[in-house]
């Protein structure tokens, strides 16, 4: 619903292409990090992250084009 009110039904795959080219980078990234810092930390930054992004989401107010 947030890519289809806010940005229009035209959208949505470049929305999903975006996603899957962020999650791409970000097990390219992560991997070597859980290495470096373990996985707790990792755990509570995914978690904070998420927190956010819930609160973010949750304050948006979709506008239509």
């Amino acid at each position: 619903a947030f890519v289809a009110c806010g940005l229009g039904v035209s959208q949505i795959g470049f929305v999903c292409t975006a996603f899957g080219v962020s999650d791409a980078v970000c097990s390219l990234v992560f991997g070597p990090l859980i290495k470096l810092f373990g996985r707790m930390p990792l755990f509570v930054f995914g978690a904070v992250n998420n927190m956010l992004m819930i609160i973010t989401l949750m304050a948006m107010v979709p506008e239509t084009y």
